[in-house]
């Protein structure tokens, strides 16, 4: 009946399903096609996510800022990346329960102690019990209240924090990642050093310090490079 209909020669006839029956997945497979196709799409949307960014980048007029357009793609980014990355489905209460007691457990035997990454800071400690596994913590406020200065000094707390815990059988200390959409690396660090070294960080970035100054500066960076 099909070879009777005229668009089924536009679409290429009986050789165009017997191509199709060759390309057919085998249940085996279908997970990992399904991964494959799953990787192509968001490279299509990343594609058209970067050309967008490129044209408005041009486009836009100076009414409309760098950082508005820094944060719509960075919104865009995350709601791509945010697409089907839960692998793991459904969770058993039961599961979850015994992981809730086993975290329980630890606290009780830790009564004098936090149950997490120490933040550094008692308050917060003693509020929190330390940055745990799967915590998402936003730290808000107006501009120029500190924010960056104050994320700054939970991250090196949390470096202080890993040395503590150093694994001294296998040499291993974890790592903290930080991320900024404000600053350069070279800008965090000198945020770092002017916190460690209690010397003002406009006094670091202007060069008006003086030799005692330096030498507390060498002091510490010794001390981070180690």
């Amino acid at each position: 009946m099909l070879g009777n209909e005229p668009s089924f020669d536009k679409i290429g006839g009986v050789d165009y399903l017997a191509k199709l029956t060759t390309l057919a997945l085998s249940i085996v497979n279908v997970n990992e096609y399904g991964k494959i196709v799953y990787d192509l799409a968001l490279r299509r949307y990343l594609i058209e996510i970067g050309e967008k960014i490129v044209t408005n980048a041009y486009s836009s007029t100076l009414a409309d800022l760098a950082i508005t357009q820094i944060e719509t793609a960075e919104s865009q980014l995350y709601d791509l990346g945010s697409r089907g990355t839960l692998s793991k489905g459904f969770i058993k209460l039961q599961t979850s329960i015994e992981e809730s007691w086993t975290s329980i457990s630890s606290a009780i035997k830790n009564k004098n102690s936090i149950n997490g990454i120490s933040s550094g800071l008692l308050d917060i400690d003693s509020k929190l019990g330390g940055f745990k596994n799967s915590d998402l913590i936003i730290l808000a406020g107006r501009p120029s209240m500190g924010k960056t200065a104050l994320g700054v000094n939970l991250a090196i707390n949390a470096c202080k924090y890993f040395l503590t815990q150093k694994n001294t059988k296998d040499n291993v200390v974890q790592s903290v990642g930080f991320f900024s959409l404000e600053m350069s690396s070279q800008q965090i660090s000198t945020r770092i050093l002017s916190i460690e070294s209690e010397i003002n960080s406009s006094a670091l970035f202007n060069g008006k310090i003086d030799v005692q100054d330096v030498d507390k500066l060498k002091t510490v960076q010794d001390e981070i490079q180690k």
